[in-house]
């Protein structure tokens, strides 16, 4: 399985940390990832389902229309659906495998959530800390199956994912077919 990690967008300031799951794209923002997200699609694998999920926090949910509605326009297939998961917001890595179990292995799975979560989970994947600017992506190769959950929620690494692609906001604007 693809599994690609995505940082939302350029959000509000938080007025109040208790609105933070509120806070919106910025206008620049969304002129940032409507100008780079599109060039995502220079990197997906078209022989794999396309399987989009968001965090429930606003900006993430934002953008994660943005990247549908951006690769719907080249003509990819995209979900209709954008389903939300909390384990996404809260970085809870046993939620996010035991619901990556659910799907084809032959899929390419977006998350679109937040940082530290990404770096963590990037850490955690192939080995290195990524540094995720908003807007940035990563992919690496990845099997659900090579992890396996112990009584305890801790899980148990028996593979390594490997690390196919890294790209900040900035780079993805400038590619081109």
């Amino acid at each position: 399985m693809d599994l690609i990690l995505l940082r939302h967008g350029e959000a509000e300031d938080a007025a109040d940390p208790a609105d933070d799951a509120e806070r919106r794209l910025t206008d620049d923002g969304r002129k940032k990832l409507t100008g780079s997200l599109p060039q995502l699609r220079l990197l997906l694998d078209d022989k794999k389902r396309l399987v989009i999920w968001t965090s429930p926090l606003v900006r993430a949910r934002q953008t994660a229309e943005i990247l549908r509605d951006c690769l719907a326009a080249q003509g990819l297939r995209v979900p209709k659906v954008l389903p939300e998961h909390e384990f996404i917001a809260s970085g809870d890595w046993n939620g996010f495998i035991l619901a990556a179990k659910t799907l084809d292995p032959a899929s390419s799975l977006v998350l679109v959530g937040h940082e530290p979560y990404w770096g963590t989970w990037s850490q955690r994947l192939c080995s290195c800390l990524l540094p995720f600017k908003k807007g940035a992506a990563a992919c690496f190769d990845f099997d659900p199956y090579s992890w396996d959950p112990l009584g305890n929620g801790q899980p148990i690494w028996k593979g390594q994912g490997q690390l196919q692609w890294f790209v900040q906001p900035r780079i993805l604007r400038k590619m081109r077919p």
